[in-house]
């Protein structure tokens, strides 16, 4: 049974031993010039943006789908990459986009110890990060194992005292708002592991499998344009410590950039 500890190291188990986001034209004039209605779709944009970097309330949906929700997807994600760009092995921000065009922005931990990674985010996305989290992994309709077998592995991880969580955003501290930001699985989810997953799961730890997941996380409501500082980390109850420092810049996304060349085009 494998399991990945908080934000990524990994144990493989027995089944019997525990290790663990109009143009007017007129003669000889454009009341409205393409590309000016294009510069201030654009100008839109970014001034919606710029109600961004908010946490989002824990109990609240983010593109409509749950905090929890969130979490199993991102744990999709995070397993889904061979190791060459996997973002929990990024030691640089170079994968940090790596099949990361979803709803949500998601960020990566790493599998212990410090990282510290440089990025471009989309603006307005929104952002969601494990501050610290586990999974453990069990073949389905294993009588070995069910769900409250599942659970006693993933709780060796000892999530609830966890201690010294932070999360900053440009020093201002995301943890105070809300009472808590821990999501934990109530039931099993899929998770489809690849043949090639660079985590090292033995046969018959592959394909879909059903996974539980532990962990404190946070919701940004986008990032406002320019240049943005995230640290985050913390130390599990089990001894793991994480801690990451993200220098990220919020641009537009391909879509905004495309919107502008179209108002030129019309123009010229």
């Amino acid at each position: 049974m494998p399991a990945f500890g908080p934000d990524g190291s990994l144990e493989v188990r027995t089944a019997h031993h525990t290790n663990g986001p109009w143009g007017i034209n007129m003669k000889r004039f454009f009341s409205v010039p393409p590309v000016i209605v294009a510069c201030v779709l654009f100008a839109g944009s970014l001034t919606a943006a710029r109600a961004a970097d908010m946490v989002i309330d824990p109990t609240q949906a983010v593109a409509g789908y749950s905090h929890l929700e969130l979490s199993q997807q991102w744990w999709q994600w995070a397993i889904a990459a061979p190791a060459a760009t996997n973002p929990l092995f990024d030691a640089t921000g170079a994968d940090a986009g790596a099949n990361n065009n979803g709803p949500v922005f998601f960020l990566a931990g790493n599998a212990g110890g410090l990282s510290v990674r440089t990025f471009d985010v989309p603006v307005g996305k929104p952002v969601f990060f494990p501050v610290i989290n586990a999974f453990d992994a069990e073949v389905p309709n294993d009588s070995d194992c069910n769900i409250q077998c599942a659970f006693t592995y993933l709780d060796t991880y000892d999530i609830a005292g966890s201690v010294h969580l932070h999360a900053t955003l440009d020093g201002k501290d995301l943890l105070l708002e809300y009472p808590s930001f821990r999501q934990r699985s109530t039931s099993f989810f899929s998770l489809d592991v690849p043949v090639d997953v660079p985590f090292g799961f033995p046969p018959p730890y592959e394909g879909t499998l059903d996974a539980i997941t532990d962990g404190y996380w946070v919701a940004l409501d986008g990032l406002s344009p320019g240049k943005h500082t995230l640290v985050f980390g913390g130390t599990s109850g089990s001894g793991f410590t994480v801690e990451v420092v993200d220098f990220m810049t919020a641009v537009p996304e391909v879509e905004t950039y495309a919107l502008m060349l179209a108002g030129l085009l019309v123009v010229g």
